[in-house]
């Protein structure tokens, strides 16, 4: 890939995030670029000081806690470790269901009259494999039986998903209360079909702006 082309391309994603488009970008392409793209983006990002930028490598994340306390951490500095320890959140925290996933993804969205500053700031959520982490914390509990009822049966007659991806969308993407970049590792797996590329999962991918890689454009 021409390196100068490379380098426009992060430019562009750049100006539309840092002048305010609000857009929510799905970057498609070769693995390894599209990673090197978003990370080259974040970098540039996380030196904002209006913006509160965290990382997250699908592969690694395997609760929902592993994704939101990133930016739980950054928002709410020192204090976060003192809330911690208070029953409330600790119940909330050792919870799995639906409504501990909404109340984690409201506590990380921005806060503009909040006393400390960087709850005032957007967060950014960069997230490596977006149809991965998706799939694995809203159907991760299927078993391979299930997971082909996404694919084949009607919406009607397939599992629900958990909720992680609704709760990303409601309490934060519409509000106005975060920004997400992610990468598309594969467009033709089950992750991505039945997560981003399904209509009726409520965070897919039209709620995003598309950005394919040069190299791979036709």
């Amino acid at each position: 890939m021409n390196k100068n082309q490379f380098y426009r391309e992060i430019d562009f994603l750049c100006k539309d995030l840092f002048e305010g488009g609000q857009n929510h970008a799905l970057i498609y392409g070769n693995k390894e670029r599209t990673t090197e793209l978003l990370r080259r983006i974040y970098e540039r990002a996380n030196q904002r000081e209006e913006l509160l930028c965290s990382w997250h490598d699908a592969s690694k994340i395997n609760k929902p806690l592993d994704f939101f306390e990133p930016i739980l951490k950054l928002k709410y500095g020192e204090p976060y470790e003192e809330l911690k320890e208070k029953d409330w959140l600790k119940n909330l925290i050792n919870g799995s269901d639906k409504r501990t996933i909404f109340k984690l993804a409201e506590f990380c969205g921005m806060e503009e009259k909040h006393p400390i500053l960087n709850a005032r700031k957007m967060p950014v959520f960069f997230i490596d494999g977006l149809e991965e982490l998706f799939f694995k914390m809203d159907f991760g509990h299927l078993n391979e039986k299930e997971i082909q009822t996404l694919l084949t049966k009607p919406y009607s007659q397939s599992p629900p998903p958990n909720g992680f991806g609704n709760a990303l969308r409601s309490c934060l993407h519409q509000r106005n209360k975060a920004i997400f970049y992610g990468t598309v590792h594969d467009m033709k797996s089950t992750e991505f079909k039945a997560t981003l590329g399904n209509y009726h999962y409520l965070f897919y991918s039209e709620n995003f702006m598309s950005h394919r890689l040069w190299e791979e454009r036709k």
